[in-house]
């Protein structure tokens, strides 16, 4: 999965095929294109990547992670919590091949 970090105003955005997503302040935008695959972005910003199956793994296992919880002698509650890998990457280059910024994108305000 391919979000979109602004830190600008501190939204995080999944991206959807064929039409371009923005962030709340609209300073970082993107899409993926029809194949579902590769994305295009406006080159602000910065790309993370979540493992699908760590997502998937890390839902599967809330239901132990519940039974897990339990309040410490001094009543605080002691958190058990499963962990999703994800990465902070280049928009583009080896590290992330699927995606590459549309200077189309980069002009004022062309994420609204």
């Amino acid at each position: 999965m391919k979000l979109l970090l602004c830190m600008n105003c501190g939204d995080i955005f999944n991206l959807a095929k064929g039409r371009i997503k923005a962030c709340h302040c609209g300073r970082v935008c993107g899409k993926y294109e029809d194949d579902g695959l590769n994305a295009v972005v406006n080159g602000k910003g910065y790309s993370l990547a979540m493992g699908n199956g760590s997502v998937i793994d890390a839902i599967k296992n809330l239901d132990k992670v519940t039974e897990d919880f339990r309040i410490t002698s001094d009543n605080f509650w002691e958190p058990h919590y499963t962990s999703i890998i994800c990465w902070a990457r280049p928009h583009e280059g080896d590290t992330n091949p699927h995606t590459r910024v549309d200077p189309s994108l980069q002009g004022p305000n062309p994420c609204r």
